[in-house]
């Protein structure tokens, strides 16, 4: 995926043998520049089969965060923590692509029982899908092409 010209090459392989593509990418832009996200995104865009995009992103609260908690050994292990887009799924808009639903990871957590007593308590605050700042937030977002 880090090389442009097999990326796209594999994704045209892969548009003109497909007709409705589900793209799930999980833990994996956390790990990239904006422009590279930015690129994939394009990338992604470009085959007309490529109708739904999965994708799992941080709010810049959170990846500071993460960085305090966790930052020396990702640096050492040569895997930095890098993007958490500011303004949240809206980052994809002008890359093709436009959030058809956001789930925040410690809401659905909570649904199924998997968090401790205390962070319960903040899954019950009320939130918004777009921007998050400061505040500590991850989500799911299924985005769309707006095609079909």
């Amino acid at each position: 995926l880090s090389n442009s010209d097999a990326r796209r090459g594999l994704f045209s392989r892969l548009g003109r043998s497909a007709a409705n593509v589900l793209v799930i990418s999980e833990g994996l832009v956390i790990y990239l520049m904006p422009a590279e996200v930015a690129a994939l995104a394009e990338d992604l865009a470009t085959p007309a089969p490529f109708l739904r995009w999965a994708v799992d992103i941080a709010s810049p609260g959170l990846l500071d965060m993460l960085k305090t908690r966790m930052g020396a050994a990702v640096e050492e292990a040569g895997a930095p923590f890098l993007f958490a887009p500011p303004e949240g799924p809206a980052f994809f808009e002008p890359h093709g692509w436009k959030a058809e639903q956001v789930r925040s990871i410690l809401k659905a957590a909570s649904k199924l029982e998997r968090l401790p007593f205390v962070l319960r308590m903040f899954a019950m605050l009320p939130e918004s899908p777009g921007q998050q700042g400061s505040r500590p937030w991850s989500a799911v977002c299924l985005l769309n092409r707006g095609i079909g």
